[in-house]
């Protein structure tokens, strides 16, 4: 079962946030600024400011939802770009 890519573009800034508020207390981590950035006429979301270990917890848990080991996406060269796999959008 694919992704609906155009669904989730057209979430509103409210749908998305409860959303990866749900989906990030599944794994037990919290992100206490995620909001919506109510300063933005764009809708957006502003995931807040967190400290070292919990930036570094988020990289693992989206490592491991992609199947890549965060050792390999560190092992990339500081400042260089990372580019979509094929089939997988950039967002």
């Amino acid at each position: 079962m694919g992704t609906n890519h155009s669904a989730e573009r057209d979430a509103g800034p409210r749908t998305a946030v409860e959303a990866l508020k749900a989906a990030l207390a599944r794994t037990g981590l919290v992100l206490p600024s995620l909001g919506i950035d109510d300063g933005s006429s764009l809708g957006l979301v502003n995931l807040g400011r967190v400290r070292p270990d919990v930036a570094l917890r988020l990289a693992v848990l989206l490592s491991q939802a992609h199947d890549t080991p965060l050792e390999a996406d560190m092992a990339l060269e500081p400042g260089s770009a990372r580019t979509a796999s094929p089939g997988q959008e950039r967002w």
